[in-house]
């Protein structure tokens, strides 16, 4: 009989004796029933999310979580789990798995870090192909808690490995781990991320000889224009000042400040003084002044990086990559910073000049550009759907700043919301309409044709986005000329595509591209599913391919077997079920839910079809002036600032919790789509679409 050890994982065989069986590993010496080294971690032989995942021993634990060292009994791999435990909120009875909340503030406490914890996992399982971040597997709640599942990565952190070494390395060894970071980094903030955590801890030197940056716990958006109050999660003389600010600018000039500070430690043997002290009194010796054979570009593109003023730190990971190199020349920070402030008082003189001759003709040039389009005094309400997870106070938020641009402009316009649950906005719509009380603006896929037919013409908006640059945004032409009469426009649009299971079944899975039905064919009935909404978008452009064969009935009855919620559930449970084929709109339940488990594969086509979303539509019973003005505004929506505010999200605080809020869908408008790919990589297949989408002839 054979047994798994829980510490090792290695199988090995039971040695029975006339009194009682040896469960000793040969290979460890682990004796299965060991407790815990503290008796608040969960017991080795716990298993997890419906046992798939089985607990060994604990590999590390601090003030906010517990990591262990784990078996996948589905794909037969050692993998690390990490629980969220944050000691002096919760408690747990020994040998029982179930995590005991203390209530009150303790509790509020709790929720917000569970949040955080998630997001943490969201955050690592949008980079599983870079090879420089630990890879996420899965996360999932159970046990009043929350687990991350990642790659076991057996090596030491860097600062274990500076501890071996008597407390420093050199820079023959530091530069290669810098550039791994680097190369993290990039794709982080790429994403639009800061990984605000950076240190020697962090860092993993892999028995492989590979660098991975680990704990994404205090990651957070990026917000490079504007202030943002924040949680303060830092480490001292590793964060720079501005992460000990709640409300601050943080970038990725925040990573870079850390990122040389771990190399200043790693060849000084030195830990920096804390930023905040810095501020009063800069204490700190450059690597050159503690050890002289540190070569002045290193030292000097080190205290860049953690200069205590971010204007002078590399804008970019890349710069510092270059200065690393040697490919960029570096200026001594305390240096550079007077050349800047004499160039900045020459400036000063110059622009005064420059701001006075100038003044008079940009006010009179501001004041002829706004009369060509300035509004007569009007009210304006605009209907808004929101679902359960949509905040109204977030919604508000976002509106706001959605159109600020046309509010700050028309001052004589009044613009009004109301937000409404969606399972009530086409009653109420309804309702509005039978009492003569329409809004201005209400979203058209809630109305009914009756509505429709007494709604104004959009033709407006059209002029006026023409006198603004109609090349702006896509599709708007194309949509126009598709329906009979201009009485909706699109703010957003769905497109088709494939999210499919990492699995030993799917081949090349990184190449992977539909253009035939052939493809879908060849796939066995259990095997694929394909979404209701999206069908019609999947159907149409691949029957762009003059090759495609129809695919049978019968099949197409198997796909609406399932619907909503429960066909994420089979995706989940099912391990044959290899092949979703959705649409965008899916995106965030499937990153959600099938983080780091995934891969998004595009449909290629000639054609590819695509679905409007967020129509609006515009009262027929409103007055000319109110009519006008509802026409500007939903232009003003279709420019880049607005679409970028309602589609990536407006931040805005819920009982001291930072969460963003918007709009579901894909922003029509150039940039803004740009912008959003940009955000979400794992959707950047939709730059390919660009240029060969269509709206299906109505």
């Amino acid at each position: 009989m054979q047994r798994r050890c829980l510490n090792c994982f290695n199988l090995f065989d039971i040695v029975y004796s006339d009194k009682e069986e040896s469960e000793v590993c040969p290979y460890c010496g682990y004796c299965e029933g060991t407790p815990p080294k503290e008796l608040y971690h969960l017991y080795p032989g716990v298993g997890l999310y419906n046992n798939r995942y089985v607990i060994g021993t604990c590999i590390g634990f601090g003030g906010f979580g517990i990591t262990y060292k784990a078996w996948d009994n589905v794909l037969e791999t050692v993998v690390a789990v990490k629980e969220y435990y944050p000691t002096g909120l919760v408690q747990r009875v020994p040998g029982k798995p179930q995590v005991i909340i203390y209530t009150g503030e303790s509790k509020e406490e709790y929720m917000q870090g569970l949040e955080r914890f998630l997001d943490e996992a969201k955050n690592m399982a949008k980079f599983v192909d870079n090879p420089n971040i630990v890879h996420v597997d899965a996360f999932f709640e159970e046990n009043n808690t929350a687990y991350l599942v990642m790659e076991y990565l057996p090596g030491m952190t860097l600062k274990s490995y500076l501890k071996s070494k008597g407390g420093r390395i050199g820079c023959e060894e530091v530069i290669p781990i810098a550039d791994a970071v680097i190369t993290a980094l990039k794709e982080i903030h790429a994403g639009g991320i800061i990984h605000r955590d950076i240190s020697p801890d962090n860092i993993m030197l892999c028995n492989d000889g590979r660098i991975k940056l680990l704990d994404f716990g205090a990651a957070r958006f990026s917000d490079a224009d504007q202030e943002r109050t924040r949680s303060i999660i830092l480490k001292p003389g590793f964060a720079p000042p501005e992460q000990y600010q709640a409300k601050s600018k943080q970038g990725p000039w925040t990573d870079i400040y850390a990122l040389c500070a771990t190399v200043y430690r790693a060849i000084t043997g030195v830990l920096p003084d804390e930023s905040v002290n810095r501020v009063i009194e800069d204490t700190v010796q450059s690597p050159i002044q503690i050890y002289s054979d540190i070569p002045e570009r290193i030292s000097n593109t080190v205290m860049k990086g953690m200069s205590i003023y971010p204007e002078i730190r590399f804008s970019n990971v890349d710069e510092l990559k270059k200065a690393l190199d040697g490919e960029k020349k570096v200026m001594e920070p305390k240096k550079e910073l007077r050349v800047r402030r004499m160039k900045r008082t020459i400036t000063v003189g110059i622009a005064l000049l420059v701001v006075v001759s100038m003044s008079l003709y940009v006010y009179n040039m501001y004041k002829n550009k706004k009369a060509d389009v300035v509004m007569n005094a009007a009210d304006i309400s605009i209907w808004i759907a929101v679902d359960d997870q949509m905040n109204e106070d977030g919604a508000k938020a976002m509106m706001d700043s959605g159109i600020e641009a046309f509010t700050s402009s028309q001052e004589k316009v009044n613009v009004n919301y109301k937000f409404i649950p969606e399972d009530q906005y086409g009653s109420e719509l309804l309702k509005a309409y039978e009492n003569g009380e329409m809004p201005t603006i209400f979203q058209a896929q809630y109305a009914t044709k009756e509505i429709m037919e007494d709604a104004a013409s959009v033709d407006k908006v059209y002029e006026y986005m023409e006198k603004s640059g109609s090349d702006d945004c896509y599709l708007l032409e194309n949509y126009k000329n598709s329906i009979e009469e201009s009485k909706k426009i699109p703010l957003s649009f769905e497109a088709p595509v494939v999210y499919v299971k990492r699995s030993s079944e799917v081949k090349n899975i990184d190449n992977l591209t539909i253009s035939d039905y052939k493809q879908i064919e060849s796939m066995s009935d259990d095997s694929f599913y394909i979404s209701e909404s999206a069908e019609d978008m999947l159907l149409s452009s691949l029957n762009s391919n003059e090759n495609s064969q129809n695919i049978d009935d019968k099949r197409k009855k198997e796909w609406k077997k399932l619907g909503g919620s429960e066909i994420y559930k089979q995706f989940l449970s099912d391990d044959k079920l290899l092949y979703y084929f959705g649409s965008t709109e899916d995106y965030k339940f499937v990153n959600d839910s099938w983080a780091g488990r995934y891969k998004i594969v595009k449909i290629e086509s000639d054609s590819v079809y695509v679905e409007p979303t967020n129509e609006l539509s515009i009262s027929g019973t409103t007055s000319d002036d109110e009519s006008r003005a509802a026409s500007l505004l939903i232009s003003y929506m279709l420019k880049q600032g607005a679409q970028e505010a309602l589609f990536l999200g407006t931040s805005y605080s819920d009982n001291g919790v930072d969460k963003l809020q918007k709009i579901e869908g894909l922003p029509v408008n150039k940039s803004a789509l740009k912008s959003y790919t940009d955000t979400n990589t794992e959707l950047q297949i939709i730059d390919s679409y660009t240029d060969n989408m269509k709206i299906k002839q109505q």
